[in-house]
């Protein structure tokens, strides 16, 4: 039972920074590739606290961010990932927001689209990880 009320809170901290970065592209115009005095952005905080949400909407269509970011110790968000033990954000990270992934992805005319703002595309999807659509990339 306490496993599940950490995973519910987790959720729910994690819906909040989500709405938060929304508020904040939205409505203020932060730059989100900005990054800090360790030459982190919120793209490797958000790997390191495993949250896919945020992840989603950092490299989605709305953003597009990617991966290309090294912080003052060499470090891309992926690896930020890793180094906390999260080794499926790491995956998924290098998965959808790498430079090689969007080109690979451009050249079929894809790109990556997520539908819902847990990470998942749809019902169908077994590992929830994301989906590409026709489109081309901005």
């Amino acid at each position: 039972e306490e496993e599940n009320d950490q995973s519910e809170t987790t959720m729910i901290v994690q819906q909040r920074m989500l709405r938060t970065a929304k508020y904040l592209h939205e409505r203020c115009n932060v730059d989100f590739n900005k990054a800090n005095g360790h030459g982190q952005t919120p793209m490797h905080k958000g790997a390191y606290a495993g949250n896919i949400p945020l992840l989603s909407y950092l490299i989605g269509k709305n953003m597009g961010l990617m991966d290309d970011n090294i912080d003052e110790d060499g470090n891309t968000a992926a690896d930020c990932a890793e180094r906390a033990g999260r080794s499926d954000v790491a995956v998924w990270v290098r998965r959808y927001a790498s430079l090689e992934c969007r080109l690979a992805l451009h050249r079929l005319g894809l790109e990556v689209e997520f539908d819902h703002d847990d990470g998942s595309n749809n019902q169908n999807e077994k590992d929830g990880l994301g989906t590409r659509t026709m489109a081309s990339l901005p």
